[in-house]
């Protein structure tokens, strides 16, 4: 997986989680 990827992958995450919570 490229870092950039990864990245990105975790800002989806970090937003999601703003959403959730």
């Amino acid at each position: 997986m490229m870092r950039a990827g990864t990245e990105l992958w975790w800002s989806l995450l970090a937003i999601c989680g703003k959403w959730n919570g």
